[in-house]
């Protein structure tokens, strides 16, 4: 069963995604910064979303987690920040997409739906459910 970790100090972020993906992929929260490393280190997802709230956080070094692994863990950045990203956030590598809230449910079930798609391709497996 494919895992997605959201990265979010409130519950609303993940029931959504929880409502957008198909049956069989599973949803956990990490609703604190060390709680998502331990998850990134321990028990890594196949793809994770990071809310990037509040902005001062070192959201690179989360982001560096998912990006050392082989396969890398696919990503998203979700923010409610105008304009371009924060200077301070360094990515090791390019996030899957970048989805400004309030996001359009219609864009946000496509973007989803190609996280999806890129972590069972980097895990080889098959379509979930």
């Amino acid at each position: 069963m494919p895992r997605v970790l959201v990265v979010d100090g409130s519950h609303l972020m993940v029931w959504v995604v929880q409502t957008l993906v198909p049956d069989g992929v599973e949803v956990v929260q990490a609703r604190r910064f060390a709680d998502a490393q331990a998850v990134l280190t321990s028990d890594p997802p196949d793809a994770a979303i990071f809310n990037l709230t509040p902005p001062t956080l070192e959201w690179s070094r989360l982001i560096a987690l998912c990006c050392e692994r082989t396969p890398q863990i696919p990503y998203l950045l979700c923010t409610t920040l105008d304009g371009e990203l924060p200077a301070e956030l360094q990515l090791p590598s390019p996030p899957l997409a970048v989805v400004r809230k309030p996001a359009r449910i219609s864009d946000l079930r496509a973007t989803l739906t190609d996280l999806l798609r890129e972590a069972r391709a980097a895990t080889g497996g098959g379509a979930p459910g």
